[in-house]
């Protein structure tokens, strides 16, 4: 999300341009040449929410989906008092739906036995949030405490285990 400081050096106020789109667990974003360069690093926020979707029992997983589907919201867990709850009651849910009814499925692949995906390296326009490039799926693995390295017209992301991807700027 970007803001702009508005108000007297006394009182000043955060007003928000804009926000991006909803990613897996976004590291530290990176400034190069009016671009914001923002990796999703793959790892599923499941892992940190209890009952999270696992998909493997969990309170949001196969033994919920035997029960007839996502349990509901409790209101200890989304503040309706907090501006944009709307957004996170949805994200919420869907932490907890189970993957045959539209919810997260957990990765394979070099995922050390958590719940992962894979990475995605994101450039968004600074300006506007505008999404300018995603990595997609060229990184098969995810990445923690990782961060983007970027050094003569190349972008540099490591993943969780140890390939180091490459990436660079269009002329």
């Amino acid at each position: 999300m970007a803001f702009t400081v508005e108000g007297t050096g006394e009182r000043p106020v955060l007003q928000p341009q804009w926000m991006s789109a909803d990613l897996d667990l976004p590291g530290v974003a990176v400034i190069a040449n009016d671009v914001i360069l923002i990796l999703a690093n793959g790892d599923r926020g499941s892992t940190l929410i209890s009952g999270g979707a696992r998909g493997g029992g969990g309170a949001g997983g196969q033994a919920n989906a035997a029960a007839g589907g996502a349990r509901g919201l409790p209101i200890t867990e989304v503040n309706p008092a907090e501006p944009g709850f709307e957004r996170d009651a949805a994200w919420r849910a869907s932490q907890l739906r189970p993957f045959d009814q539209g919810g997260q499925q957990a990765g394979t692949r070099y995922s050390g036995g958590r719940d992962t995906t894979h990475a995605v390296l994101y450039a968004l326009d600074a300006a506007t949030g505008d999404e300018i490039y995603s990595s997609g799926a060229a990184m098969d693995s995810w990445n923690h405490y990782g961060g983007i390295a970027v050094s003569d017209g190349h972008i540099y992301v490591t993943t969780w285990d140890a390939r180091v991807f490459a990436f660079g700027f269009k002329q």
